[in-house]
């Protein structure tokens, strides 16, 4: 993918770990560093996608009789602090790293034997193996289910439970803080297409978007307004950032950072760390705000 001038490279560590082969076999820094020294020369690499290991996330592993999950055939390997070191390891090589994970893979309980033989899934990817987070373990009642009621679908949790949204909150702080991963900066600016003021600092938070890319600056914008009016307005002044539409959600997200008079407009500034550091109930300055992004830095 191409993205402000230079590519982005998705790493699934474990992969590397299980199936990885000379180079593609990342099991210690100095055989990391020599990748990214390539990924940086080769294929102008400014920012890595380090994907979570499951060892990282409270779970278990389980075979069917006569098999061995694949994560444990060729044994740990990794002896050093993999989440401390690569992300320095990055950085000294003057390239971002965050930390990639899936929202929804929680796994799932080992299944049928009659049901394995049919599986889409081989012999060499969880077909007779499988693994199962232990929220998702013990909290059955959390995952989606089809319109029957009746199935469940194992790797997805439903975030309409404030319980989910606390786990799953509490488990990417607590992986984030583990290394110096970089982060986005997130400002969330509500508005309407009948705010004056709101439509007037649109443009300019779209090019501060860009010009910020390199701090991680990511805009939303959340229009208390009518769906398709919003988007077809947003689309026709060439904004680059999505746009989320609502009604009385809008306004009760805007009470919960404080908005509490209901105008508009309203902007928050949340920290790559997910605090937020700065909101501001009126017009914008693009002064205004360099200033507080530049002193998250």
């Amino acid at each position: 993918m191409k993205m402000e001038n230079h590519n982005i490279v998705s790493v699934s560590w474990s992969d590397h770990l299980i199936f990885g082969e000379g180079d593609g076999r990342l099991d210690s820094p100095t055989a990391v560093g020599r990748r990214m020294q390539k990924w940086k020369a080769d294929l102008d690499a400014g920012t890595i996608l380090w994907r979570c290991t499951r060892d990282k996330i409270k779970g278990q592993y389980q075979q069917a009789r006569g098999y061995r999950h694949f994560y444990r055939s060729r044994g740990p390997t990794v002896t050093w602090d993999a989440y401390n070191q690569v992300p320095e390891l990055a950085h000294a090589f003057g390239m971002q790293m965050f930390l990639y994970v899936t929202l929804f893979d929680e796994g799932w309980p080992l299944l049928p034997k009659k049901v394995r033989e049919v599986s889409y899934h081989n012999k060499m990817h969880c077909q007779h193996v499988s693994w199962q987070s232990s929220f998702s373990r013990n909290n059955p009642e959390y995952t989606l289910t089809d319109r029957t009621l009746k199935k469940r679908q194992w790797g997805v949790m439903c975030l309409a439970y404030p319980e989910v949204r606390r786990h799953f909150i509490g488990r990417y702080q607590k992986l984030l803080a583990a290394g110096d991963f970089d982060g986005h900066v997130w400002l969330l600016n509500f508005w309407a297409t009948w705010c004056a003021p709101c439509v007037e600092e649109m443009p300019m938070l779209s090019q501060l978007q860009q010009d910020y890319a390199g701090r991680g600056l990511k805009v939303v914008g959340i229009a208390l307004d009518d769906a398709d009016r919003a988007r077809e307005f947003a689309a026709g002044m060439g904004i680059k950032y999505p746009v989320l539409v609502g009604q009385a959600d809008v306004v009760l997200t805007g009470r919960r950072y404080g908005n509490l008079t209901g105008m508009l407009p309203f902007s928050v500034l949340v920290d790559a760390e997910g605090l937020v550091r700065w909101t501001h109930l009126g017009a914008l300055t693009r002064k205004d705000l360099e200033h507080q992004i530049k002193s998250l830095r």
